[in-house]
């Protein structure tokens, strides 16, 4: 059995695999808090294999991304107190967050991928929403329906500056003087900040209403009829058509106030009335309970997402405790056998956007998966995880130690050593959020890789990498 010391600093960040831990900044208090409430130990599966370790031909691999990233991103901000946005790149309107992430298979000493064979998949999520939110809490957003809807002869009475139904337009009054010294109204209706249409109402009963649809000519409305009651007077005549969004509008009667002086003007006197014919989607509320202990997983290739829960697996879910930042895994073995290499995508993870504490939010997730084929080398695979906490409580850097005991290496000659983190949450402009191992001269050596300085995500469907995405 092998002992394996990891240090880690500051603010927040979590690995699987290995390790999973936390770390978060509070400047309000004084001292450092460390706190292993999950003790690390192996993560083997539902059919453990001997002594918890893999003694393979094979190798294994990681895949993950982020459902949260900054609303306004750049390589040197930090999500603490910024606003976060959702990432969903799936173009399923009723999902809320969504990344994807591409499983492929190692082809040394000429392994055929079709040929290797997966023995265990774990899936991991980690995420920060509102400190005292609980396991469960509702989102609403406005999506639009599959379903088209008809619509046919629906009235409306329309107000100046009122929303229009199923149109782009805007109606806006304008009250002019005539010859008389008399008021009388003139009803625009505006799109793209051009004028459509036209109506004038006459202060003589005795003339008709007139209307100019864009840039033709002026026109008499025909066969009009007016009523009067009391200070109102209502103009009805055949309908004047318009078009706008799929739909057809067909102005049929305006209304104005007769009073004469400006003072006595009341806007709601003044209105158009129509009947709208056509078809359209709907908008409509959609709500979503979520589950810090479930999310979504679409294989490739499946056209639908499974839900999966932690259950009895899950690895820590704090409440008014260690910000809330909670962990969930689950063994997804059966369904990554099934569907093998290919793009997956996790969905509606338990997450807020908009403006955190000086944590600041964060999600994602990452899976790890163990896979054998007769032409690769010889390697000895253990998967550890836990929780362990660290807050800087004075945004200095504070030391947190975790020990992870159990793996195993080969009897004699160099070891080589491949070391597997998934990373959560993290500020670059931060001093500390590192990892460090101790050597065997007990000497702690910072970890780092060739790609610490460029990491590329690609999120579909943007048509762009999103580039050194540093902090999410």
């Amino acid at each position: 059995m092998k002992v394996l010391n990891f240090i880690f600093m500051e603010k927040t960040i979590s690995f699987m695999l290995i390790a999973l831990l936390f770390l978060a900044v509070n400047p309000e208090l004084v001292h450092a808090q460390n706190d292993n409430r999950v003790p690390f130990k192996h993560r083997v599966g539902n059919t453990p294999p001997e002594d918890n370790v893999f003694h393979i031909r094979g190798d294994f691999t990681m895949i993950g991304n982020t459902n949260l990233t900054l609303a306004e991103y750049s390589k040197t901000g930090e999500n603490s107190l910024a606003k976060m946005k959702f990432v969903d790149v799936d173009g399923d309107p009723k999902t809320f967050n969504s990344s994807s992430a591409t499983l492929m298979f190692s082809q040394e000493n000429g392994a055929a991928p079709n040929c290797t064979e997966i023995l265990y998949a774990g899936l991991y999520w980690a995420g920060k929403s509102d400190i005292g939110q609980g396991l469960n809490f509702d989102l609403t957003k406005t999506i639009t329906s599959e379903e088209l809807k008809e619509v046919k002869n629906e009235e409306q009475v329309i107000l100046p500056y009122e929303e229009i139904n199923h149109s782009s337009f805007t109606m806006t009054l304008s009250l002019e003087y005539d010859e008389n010294g008399l008021i009388y109204p003139i009803y625009y209706f505006w799109k793209d900040e051009e004028v459509q249409l036209i109506l004038i109402f006459p202060n003589d009963q005795s003339e008709k209403a007139l209307y100019q649809i864009g840039e033709e000519d002026w026109q008499e409305v025909e066969n009009q009829s007016i009523s009067t009651a009391g200070e109102l007077a209502t103009a009805t005549f055949d309908p004047i058509m318009i078009e706008d969004n799929g739909f057809t509008f067909s102005i049929h009667t305006i209304k104005r106030s007769l009073v004469e002086a400006f003072r006595d003007v009341k806007p709601d006197d003044f209105t158009v009335e129509w009947t709208a014919s056509g078809s359209y989607y709907p908008d409509y509320p959609h709500t979503v309970m979520f589950d810090k202990r479930k999310v979504k997983l679409k294989a490739p290739g499946a056209s639908n997402y499974t839900e999966i829960s932690s259950q009895g697996n899950s690895i820590l879910f704090p409440h008014n405790d260690m910000e809330d930042m909670y962990v969930g895994y689950a063994d997804v073995t059966d369904l990554v056998k099934s569907y093998g290499a290919g793009e997956y995508t996790v969905a509606d993870v338990a997450l807020v956007e908009g403006l955190g504490n000086n944590t600041g939010y964060f999600g994602n997730w990452g899976m790890i998966v163990v896979y054998q084929n007769s032409k690769m080398d010889w390697r000895n695979i253990s998967i550890f995880d836990g929780y362990s906490y660290v807050q800087s409580l004075d945004k200095e850097e504070h030391v947190g130690e975790i020990e992870i005991t159990g793996f195993e290496t080969i009897k004699q000659g160099d070891v080589k050593l491949k070391l597997g983190v998934m990373a959560a949450e993290g500020d670059k402009s931060i001093k500390g959020d590192y990892l460090q191992i101790l050597n065997q001269n007990k000497e702690w050596v910072l970890l780092s890789h060739k790609l610490a300085e460029k990491i590329t995500f690609s999120i579909p469907p943007f048509t762009h990498q999103l580039e050194t995405l540093k902090e999410t």
